[in-house]
């Protein structure tokens, strides 16, 4: 599948668009704080998702990013090292109703299989940081690879009759830092912060591997049950 020349201005235009709403929800104090955040016991929300683990030197830099929040909003939720990762698709969103067979595990091993054949490791690039309703995310930017993989899947589902319950269809490569579980208190210096380290670069990563994992809402508790080498 031929990916889009225009990609990356199609990411930039959705990361601008994210952070230009966000802005204007939080200006008025209409942002989403989580309450399952505090009270994760009554969270029983699981789904099915292949994603991008991140680690190493990069990672270093997003939580030293997170410390930097965290000394002007330290009450909300920031990822560890251990959880933070970019989505590729979600098969299945998170819900309190989620029951997954081993068959269907199985048919949607195959089919990732098929997508990812031929797919060589390719590049993110890691730059500045956006709000987005209820959280802070990390922008990531590609130019092969993440479009192609992503577009494959949801043709193979259809010619297969599998129905991915993406929430929306994603073009993005972010990875969340940081959820809001309580009020903002220091919203004045949380937007200067912001738009200082709009364009901080954080590193670059080469993806050579997949994973698809059972987890919950923020990738606390997962289960990898698939693992894809490109």
């Amino acid at each position: 599948m031929a990916i889009s020349k225009n990609i990356s201005k199609k990411i930039e235009s959705l990361y601008s668009s994210i952070n230009s709403e966000s802005h204007d929800k939080f200006n008025s104090g209409r942002y989403d704080v989580d309450p399952f955040l505090n009270a994760p016991e009554t969270d029983q929300r699981l789904g099915i998702t292949l994603l991008i683990p991140l680690s190493g030197a990069l990672t270093h830099n997003f939580i030293a990013l997170e410390n930097d929040i965290h000394a002007i909003e330290p009450d909300q939720y920031f990822y560890p090292e251990s959880d933070l990762h970019v989505t590729v698709l979600d098969l299945i969103s998170a819900r309190d109703d989620f029951k997954q067979s081993c068959a269907d595990i199985g048919k949607f091993i195959r089919l990732i299989q098929k997508a990812v054949t031929g797919i060589t490791p390719f590049r993110i690039s890691f730059k500045g940081v956006i709000l987005s309703g209820n959280g802070i995310l990390v922008k990531g930017y590609y130019v092969r690879g993440l479009q192609d993989i992503r577009g494959r899947m949801r043709e193979m589902a259809i010619a297969n009759n599998i129905d991915f319950q993406e929430r929306y269809q994603s073009i993005s490569a972010h990875a969340t830092i940081v959820r809001f579980k309580s009020t903002i208190k220091n919203w004045l210096r949380l937007r200067a912060f912001m738009k200082r380290e709009r364009r901080c670069a954080l590193g670059v990563m080469t993806v050579k591997e997949l994973h698809l994992v059972i987890h919950d809402w923020y990738n606390r508790k997962k289960e990898v049950v698939g693992t894809f080498v490109l």
